[in-house]
This record gives C-alpha cells, sequence and structure tokens, in this order.
C-alpha cells in the first residue's frame, strides 16, 4: 500500500455542484432506527446503508444494499480526485470499499459518542462527508492511536469531506437538530 503524506484531509470543494444538488433535493433515505451507533454504546441512531460491513458477509450475500451505490462512489471518487497529490495516488490505485452507509445522529443524554475504529483489525482509510448544517458543537474528535489524546477536531460543516487514517475516532451529538454524514471506509494500494 502507497504511504500518503497527509493522514488527515479537509476539503471543502471536492463536490461538483451536480453532486450538491442531488443531496440537496434527491437523497431522502431511507433511513433505519438502529439501537447502537457504535457496539454496547446504547445510542440510537438512524441509518441507511449503502454498502453493508464486509465483516458482517454471510456467505456470497451481496453487500451492496442501495441504489444509491453509484452516486455515492463517485462521491468518494471525486474526493480522492481532488486530493490525489496529498494522497499519493495513481490511476492504477485499486480501492476496495469496505462499508458505506449515511448515519443521521440527534441529541443524546450524554453527548459524547464512544471512541472506535470502524474495523477494529483491519487497516483502512475513511471518508467523512457532512451532507447538512448542524450544531457547528456536533464535531469529530481523531484520536491518536494511544486512544486517549486528541489528534484533532473537526467542526461540521455542509459539503465537506474528512478524511482520515484508521484513527480511533468519536463524534460528539448534536445539542439541538441532526448531524447526518456519508462515511466511506476502503482499501487503497
Amino acid at each position: 500500500m502507497k504511504q500518503s503524506y497527509y493522514e488527515i484531509i479537509e476539503d471543502k470543494n471536492f463536490l461538483n455542484s451536480e453532486q450538491k444538488n442531488f443531496l440537496e433535493k434527491s437523497f431522502k433515505g431511507p433511513f433505519y432506527l438502529h439501537k447502537e451507533s457504535v457496539p454496547g454504546d446504547e445510542k440510537s441512531h438512524l441509518q441507511h446503508v449503502i454498502v453493508k460491513r464486509f465483516e458482517h458477509k454471510q456467505n456470497e450475500e451481496q453487500l451492496i444494499k442501495s441504489d444509491y451505490y453509484d452516486f455515492f462512489i463517485s462521491v468518494l471518487d471525486s474526493f480522492l480526485q481532488n486530493n490525489s497529490s496529498k494522497l499519493n495516488l495513481s490511476n492504477t490505485t485499486n480501492i476496495d470499499i469496505l462499508r458505506c452507509s449515511i448515519n443521521l445522529i440527534y441529541s443524546q443524554k450524554d453527548n459524547m459518542g464512544v471512541i472506535h475504529k470502524d474495523h477494529e483489525n483491519i487497516k483502512h482509510n475513511q471518508l467523512i462527508v457532512y451532507l447538512n448544517d448542524c450544531d457547528p458543537s456536533a464535531k469529530t474528535l481523531i484520536y491518536e492511536n494511544d486512544w486517549k489524546t486528541i489528534k484533532k477536531e473537526i467542526t461540521p460543516e455542509k459539503f465537506k469531506g474528512l478524511f482520515f487514517r484508521d484513527f480511533p475516532h468519536a463524534a460528539i451529538y448534536p445539542s439541538y437538530g441532526y448531524r447526518m454524514i456519508c462515511v466511506i471506509t476502503f482499501k487503497m494500494d
């Protein structure tokens, strides 16, 4: 796997007007209630699964779960193309999608999410795209690999992309309204 020059990238200008328009006007879900955001946290959220987690695959069960697959892969492609020099990518870089979903979180009694990695035992990359204007305190916290020291706090901004390596991370739940993101985890080689 090629090493990138950057471990964390924020990009506010990678989506084209057609993609923004689709996200504004066409994407409506459906969303399904999940009783946990992270296993064991007991914090419900709404989710639209696009690509089922590869570790939940049984036999030859289809991983793609949504008609929106092609669109959200185009979002990933746009981000990677816009940041190809920072990521040291070439035209022959292979991308393997591990998971893709739209997550909608809302106010919870305890506003801090559980620190976690999306795939515990697999080196991966993560792209989060913030899909709505929301409470600016509903940040994403990225931690050092000691799982204690905050490496970076990211403020949500509509249509901003956030790329990071497989660092531990957590969400701060909004105190009002909701925060909706697209999360795509993937491997590159």
